[in-house]
């Protein structure tokens, strides 16, 4: 769990250096999520665990 909480930070890290066109803290988050996913091996598990939730259902009625 503690990987997933140093992972969503990095991740936001990445988007605001990117967003603030600052690329140096945008490659830091890059290489400290990257970093993360090496070190804790349960955060891809634990995301596609996630991220349903945040989405919501996708709704098989819609034609």
């Amino acid at each position: 769990m503690v990987g997933l909480v140093f992972f969503w930070i990095a991740s936001l890290v990445f988007i605001y250096g990117m967003v603030m066109k600052r690329n140096i803290v945008g490659t830091i988050g890059c290489i400290v999520m990257l970093g993360v996913l090496f070190v804790y091996p349960e955060v891809p598990h634990n995301i596609k665990e996630i991220l349903p939730g945040i989405g919501g259902p996708i709704s098989s009625g819609v034609k």
